[in-house]
């Protein structure tokens, strides 16, 4: 079952299990490593915590991303509003533009 955001849940037989991960793995690779690796983390961690530890969390992992890769957000922002390349939710933005 694959809804809109492209999430899928499956099991697959061993002899495709190879494919599909490769699969993943490239469609991993066009996202911003920066957010990827930030987003892991707050999967991580977020999960044992209260909402408001979890809320405090989340933001210290974002002012973090803004020191890795200053100047991401107003990438995505430029292409959502000015080129309408950008989708979120539904397509990574360009990183590397």
């Amino acid at each position: 079952d694959r809804d809109v955001t492209g999430v899928q849940t499956c099991a697959l037989p061993i002899y495709r299990l190879r494919d599909e991960t490769v699969a993943l793995a490239q469609k991993l690779m066009t996202k911003n490593p920066h957010t990827l690796r930030m987003c892991k983390e707050v999967y991580k961690h977020v999960k044992d915590l209260s909402i408001e530890h979890a809320e405090d969390y989340i933001w210290a992992k974002m002012d973090t991303l803004t020191v890795l890769d200053p100047g991401g957000r107003q990438r995505g922002i430029k292409q959502f509003v000015d080129s309408k390349s950008y989708k979120p939710g539904l397509a990574a933005y360009q990183h590397d533009r």
